[in-house]
């Protein structure tokens, strides 16, 4: 499904972030985390490090000019970003190395003070070279690549919050280009192998909190999230579920469907849904009853979003302002750049739960 651009509906959704999230949890007070998730758009160094030369775009002397000046301005832009976000868990796409990823985190410091001193990553088999990973405020109990077939795999990082855990799978499916009946085919490989990752996290611990994030590359309503990976909009199918019949409650169920698109394809002219944050059933549970120590059903996770502040959008339609190289009019051999990533994020909070942990977990 597509959603055409609505300018004044993500203006809206900014006033409701500052409304209902007027500053996200601190380390010193975890009873509410901010968890995002955003593409980065190629986020590379600029030295030729990949096997086969994946990254040589991504130099000087290539089409794209990446030079470490414009490796900066990336990273400043981005940080700016996520400094205004605020998030305590943020799940990454599309990041060359965990070089480049820790530049990121030290620039978010240097810049604005905000800190991830915790990184998931691995490198992964990905045939372009990029990875997903997770930055943490919190400790990382414990990290690893899940890899399916010699695709890019999920990141799953377990984060310890003053003993209540979060596990996060960070996932970047398949793009939508080339064969798409190849593609639709290699989608429903990884969602089958990431579900089933998540349901033996789940078996091992039913009240485990598990949320499962990243840039899916296909809409929420789509049969790869839907129906192999089982993911409803719909909290009514989502709850009570377990077992091999466990339903991952899509928290884009929670943003009104105009509003909803992360992704602008511009050849059509309409909104995708691809980025999303899924969390597992218990998670909807009140937070006074047993079950995971984490819950998405408090008033601000009803308030996910997708973040788009205004500089972070294209005039006119709206669409994610992609960093990209601007020449200056009347200057052929001058440019600057611009932009931040082709993807806008999308956040929730999650909430501590009240009562004691289900008696069900080992």
């Amino acid at each position: 499904m597509t959603f055409h651009a609505i300018p004044r509906a993500l203006v809206c959704l900014l006033f409701a972030w500052t409304t209902v999230h007027a500053e996200p949890a601190a380390l010193q007070t975890p009873d509410k985390i901010l968890v995002a998730t955003w593409n980065l758009e190629n986020l590379f160094d600029t030295v030729t490090n990949q096997p086969g030369g994946a990254d040589e775009e991504f130099t000087s002397q290539s089409w794209r000019r990446w030079t470490p000046a414009r490796l900066d301005t990336k990273l400043d832009n981005l940080a700016w970003v996520i400094d205004r976000m605020k998030p305590d868990v943020l799940c990454v796409a599309e990041v060359e190395n965990r070089a480049v990823l820790q530049q990121l985190a030290d620039r978010i410091q240097r810049n604005h003070g905000w800190t991830f001193d915790h990184i998931a990553h691995e490198d992964s088999p990905d045939f372009r070279g990029i990875d997903t990973a997770v930055l943490s405020r919190h400790p990382i109990a414990s990290s690893r690549l899940f890899r399916h077939e010699d695709r890019r795999g999920s990141m799953i990082a377990t984060v310890d919050i003053r003993g209540a855990e979060l596990t996060l799978l960070a996932n970047h499916w398949k793009s939508q280009s080339g064969d798409r009946d190849e593609n639709i085919a290699i989608r429903t490989a990884e969602a089958l192998a990431v579900r089933g990752e998540a349901l033996k996290i789940l078996e091992r611990d039913p009240a485990a909190a598990v949320v499962i994030a990243g840039d899916f590359n296909v809409d929420f309503d789509d049969p790869c999230l839907t129906v192999s990976f089982k993911a409803s909009t719909e909290r009514s199918r989502a709850e009570g579920t377990s077992g091999a019949g466990t339903v991952f409650y899509n928290l884009l169920g929670d943003i009104p469907a105009a509003q909803r698109g992360s992704y602008y394809y511009a050849r059509r002219k309409v909104w995708n849904t691809f980025d999303a944050i899924l969390v597992a059933p218990k998670m909807l549970l009140p937070p006074d009853a047993p079950g995971p120590p984490w819950r998405a059903s408090s008033p601000e996770s009803r308030a996910t979003l997708t973040y788009a502040l205004a500089p972070m959008r294209e005039p006119g339609d709206g669409r994610p302002k992609a960093f990209r190289r601007v020449r200056i009019q009347g200057m052929p051999e001058n440019y600057y750049v611009e932009g931040y990533a082709d993807h806008f994020p999308v956040i929730t909070t999650l909430r501590r739960a009240q009562a004691a942990p289900d008696a069900t977990k080992p």
